[in-house]
């Protein structure tokens, strides 16, 4: 007999990809659930399932996935399921290298395992009996042995999509290129034994559709190792202990953060985090090679060139926005509901002091930032009255955070949305400004241990301000005048002196409104909602760059020397602009939806974006290599065939 060796799989699909754990992040996206189809609690094993209740197959099933097609290349097929005694069907559709597809039906109606002879040109049908799942168990399918020994010409490529019919419940379908058996299946789609007394056996069946005969050790799943929660346990309502891998706990603060460096090849069992929050921020940490995110209440910190990954864990809700000071050694993330700040010291690699709770200032949180030179955290946000109020938190001693100085305005006015510190702060000017979209411009400082502003309305305008920039070249230039360039909804830029609080010039950049401002190397670039975009020079003279996109711009992100400027849009499209061949160099599909975040690398030529989407992607935009997909942190594109997926290189 010849010796049998595993099936290469793709590193994003080794050692196996739980279908069900995909999906979860949005199953309404990616399963087509047609009739009495619900996840609920299974009674007898205590687990979330797929409960597919009706009895008609045509009108009751649940299909994966929701559109294209999946490409499984896992030559084993694992589905953990229980009928309730009526037929049931499960199809699934097999790509062989040549000729039409393939499909593989199971049902309990069946009397024998056979081809259908009246399967049509387009497909073709191959029936296996099954028993009637009367209990839980594992249907395992050997889909390459099964495809070669019924159809001898055509060989397995991949699994393509998954029908599952009437009065079945499913717990997990997984694919892999390993042998699985009781004891090796992964831990978050396993059978629990609750009698100890009792064998997997005695309480569960096992089902192979021609079961493996090999000897080599490559072939067969290891046992799981260090689950990722092994136990929880409260010993008082503020301190949580948690038992995970290696992580270290502190004991002065609150909660455990997981710090663990992980295998890049290991995706399922959390040893590498695959989706983004998709409304969260992303930023470059310390060093040359570190990114930071956030995915649901996991903050990851990832080695761009080696892909391992350290986690911080603490968070009891989503993280919204990350923040961090100038030197990337503090870094602040903010979850809104209830409304918490959780700071990290990055370096040391743990949380600092508790968790900041904000309930007691703000019912919404709008922004925060954070001036090292200061020691000053502001919040901004509104209060259960829905006034704007703003909190400066003292965070010399970050270990201690507390409340230095608290503002509430005095009328109904509209929450500060954007604010931002002067790059050199000076006892004799305003420390802060800020904007709300209306036609005001807040100047901050704090005076006699109280927070004082001055308002600033450009009557002859009436401009409703947006956005607010500082040159952040400013710090190697002590005596430059510091220049605030204020954006409007009206598609005008307000030039405005910081110290003397008055307006140098008002210039028209755009025709719409602006949707970013952007400053770096001695340039400043612009961007509106109809897709228009200008590279300037500081001093807004005439513009040296004019273009536009096919969609509105949401953001722009300059590289640190100003010769590269990334144009982000509402359709996940990239324009890349090299300003020393004044041209656009690239456009490419880069995501499925709206991109909400970007980030250059201080000094690589490397771009990082971030989608609705739910993935992040990091690119090479050099001028040679303008858009190389170097990671991609989401596994769902990848997996259910998009178009605009794809690994790009130029």
């Amino acid at each position: 007999m010849a010796r049998t060796r595993p099936r290469v799989c793709p590193l994003d699909q080794h050692p196996y990809i739980n279908i069900f754990r995909l999906t979860s992040f949005d199953p309404e996206r990616n399963l087509l659930l047609k009739g009495d189809v619900r996840q609920v609690t299974d009674p007898e094993i205590h687990r979330r399932v797929w409960n597919v209740k009706g009895d008609i197959p045509v009108n009751n099933s649940l299909t994966f996935p929701k559109e294209g097609i999946m490409q499984l290349s896992g030559r084993f097929l694992y589905i953990l399921a229980r009928s309730r005694g009526k037929s049931y069907f499960i199809h699934i559709e097999v790509s062989a290298d040549r000729g039409p597809s393939v499909r593989l039906s199971l049902s309990n109606t069946y009397k024998e395992t056979s081809d259908d002879p009246s399967g049509s040109k387009a497909i073709t049908c191959i029936k296996l009996k099954t028993p009637d799942l009367r209990r839980w168990g594992v249907v395992a399918i050997d889909v390459e042995h099964i495809l070669s020994a019924r159809l001898p010409n055509r060989l397995f490529r991949s699994i393509k999509s998954i029908n599952i019919c009437a009065s079945i419940a499913v717990r997990a379908v997984i694919s892999s290129g390993l042998i699985f058996k009781e004891d090796t299946l992964p831990q978050e789609s396993c059978l629990p034994i609750s009698d100890g007394s009792k064998e997997w056996s005695d309480l569960y069946d096992w089902i192979w559709f021609h079961k493996p005969d090999s000897n080599d050790p490559a072939m067969y799943a290891e046992k799981p190792r260090n689950p990722l929660l092994q136990s929880v346990r409260h010993s008082s309502p503020n301190r949580s202990h948690i038992s995970v891998g290696s992580a270290r706990h502190d004991a002065r603060n609150d909660s455990t953060q997981l710090l663990a460096d992980k295998p890049p090849h290991q995706v399922m069992d959390l040893q590498r985090v695959q989706h983004a929050n998709s409304n969260s921020n992303i930023l470059m940490g310390r060093g040359s090679k570190i990114l930071i995110w956030s995915s649901g209440r996991t903050i990851i910190q990832q080695n761009i060139d080696t892909g391992t990954q350290r986690y911080f864990i603490g968070h009891k809700a989503p993280v919204c926005t990350l923040f961090s000071d100038s030197n990337r050694r503090l870094l602040g993330s903010l979850q809104r509901s209830p409304p918490q700040i959780r700071l990290w010291d990055l370096v040391e690699e743990r949380q600092v002091g508790n968790a900041l709770p904000l309930k007691d200032y703000f019912s919404e949180v709008t922004t925060a930032s954070m001036a090292d030179e200061l020691h000053t955290l502001l919040v901004a946000g509104v209060n259960e009255k829905r006034m704007s109020e703003l909190v400066l938190f003292d965070c010399s001693v970050p270990s201690r955070l507390k409340v230095s100085i608290k503002h509430t305005s005095t009328t109904d006015s509209a929450a500060i949305t954007q604010a931002v510190f002067v790059p050199i702060p000076s006892p004799d000017t305003y420390t802060f400004c800020s904007c709300d979209g209306s036609s005001l411009i807040r100047f901050w400082r704090v005076k006699n241990d109280q927070l004082r502003s001055f308002s600033y309305c450009d009557k002859m305008h009436s401009h409703h301000f947006t956005h607010l920039a500082f040159d952040p070249d400013l710090k190697r230039h002590s005596n430059a005048s510091i220049i605030l360039y204020v954006g409007s909804h009206e598609g005008y830029v307000h030039l405005m002196n910081y110290e003397a609080t008055t307006t140098l010039r008002v210039v028209q950049v755009h025709y719409n409104p602006i949707t970013d401002i952007s400053i770096s190397g001695g340039v400043c670039s612009t961007s509106d909602s109809e897709g228009f975009y200008k590279v300037w020079p500081l001093d807004l003279a005439n513009s040296h760059i004019e273009d536009k996109l096919d969609s509105s711009i949401t953001s722009i992100c300059q590289s640190r020397t100003g010769l590269h400027t990334a144009c982000l849009t509402d359709k996940g499209k990239i324009s890349v602009i090299d300003f020393s061949l004044r041209s656009m160099t690239t456009v490419i599909d880069s995501h499925e939806n709206s991109i909400t975040s970007c980030v250059h690398h201080d000094h690589r030529s490397l771009l990082a974006t971030a989608s609705l989407d739910g993935s992040i992607r990091i690119w090479d935009d050099g001028p040679l290599e303008p858009c190389t997909v170097r990671f991609d942190c989401t596994l769902l594109p990848s997996l259910f065939g998009k178009d605009n997926a794809l690994n790009i290189s130029s």
